[in-house]
């Protein structure tokens, strides 16, 4: 199956993105436009579609696996991360999952 994944980028297909984000909450909505428009620009092959879901999310999946869950994290993820798991896709390269950093850190 790795294989016909790195057959089928390679040969043109669009990486598919999804975004899941607050249907409740304005700014998930334009930070998922804003992620929307940069990806695009760097990476126009790229279908990156916004949707309004559960109260809180931010859920990114590409092409069917989840690479970032705000539920999780209680974080965004930055659009750079978002760019290089697409980059990675492209390359014929899992996405893997972006590892969030502490929000907050005591000291």
């Amino acid at each position: 199956m790795e294989n016909l994944n790195k057959i089928s980028t390679a040969m043109g297909k669009s990486i598919q993105v999804d975004v899941e984000h607050c249907g409740l909450c304005a700014a998930h909505a334009r930070q998922c436009r804003s992620l929307q428009k940069y990806i695009m620009n760097e990476q126009p092959d790229t279908d990156l579609v916004c949707r309004a879901g559960r109260r809180g999310s931010f859920e990114v999946v590409i092409n069917g696996m989840l690479v970032h869950s705000k539920l999780q994290t209680q974080a965004f993820p930055s659009q750079d991360d978002i760019l290089q798991r697409v980059k990675n896709v492209q390359a014929g390269l899992p996405p893997n999952y972006i590892k969030a950093e502490n929000i907050c850190t005591l000291m």
